[in-house]
């Protein structure tokens, strides 16, 4: 079902998204209820950012930073996601580059149902923070992005170490 006001599709992705994230939308929602927006977003920020660090620190626990093997980690744990999300893609996948699109933010869609759509950003930026911590000598490339009203969002990870 398509809701004619928003563009967003309310389907079972969306209400899988909906549900995995009940705690965060509750969250979000007393942040957004006791601080001022700048404030809330600041914390929106460092939350999502921390999450993203310990989701990919477990992943790389017994890897070296600055090395091949850990970008190749990284990469491969990436290219399987395709496989469970229908709306992702690998554009292209080498020894030093990953490229992936997203045809769709559930999340972002699910925030803006929730009149949460100024936290929809703070869940990009994770990207760029844990690269920089977790990958560093990995320069990440954000080409375009939902969140910010583009058809795709297409990232670009490359090895420049």
């Amino acid at each position: 079902m398509k809701n004619e006001k928003t563009d967003i599709i309310k389907d079972e992705i969306f209400y899988k998204k909906k549900k995995e994230t009940a705690p965060t939308l509750c969250f979000l929602k007393a942040l957004k209820l006791k601080l001022s927006i700048n404030e809330a977003i600041e914390i929106a920020d460092a939350a999502a950012s921390e999450y993203m660090i310990q989701y990919y620190e477990d992943i790389f626990k017994d890897i070296n930073e600055k090395t091949q093997e850990r970008f190749n980690k990284f990469r491969e744990h990436y290219e399987r996601y395709p496989n469970q999300s229908p709306y992702c893609e690998v554009l292209e996948s080498g020894s030093n580059v990953l490229k992936v699109r997203y045809n769709r933010c559930p999340l972002r869609d699910v925030l803006i149902c929730e009149g949460l759509g100024e936290f929809a950003f703070s869940f990009c930026k994770s990207d760029a923070t844990f690269t920089e911590r977790l990958l560093p000598g990995v320069k990440l490339t954000r080409e375009c992005s939902i969140v910010s009203g583009d058809k795709h969002c297409i990232m670009r990870w490359e090895n420049i170490s």
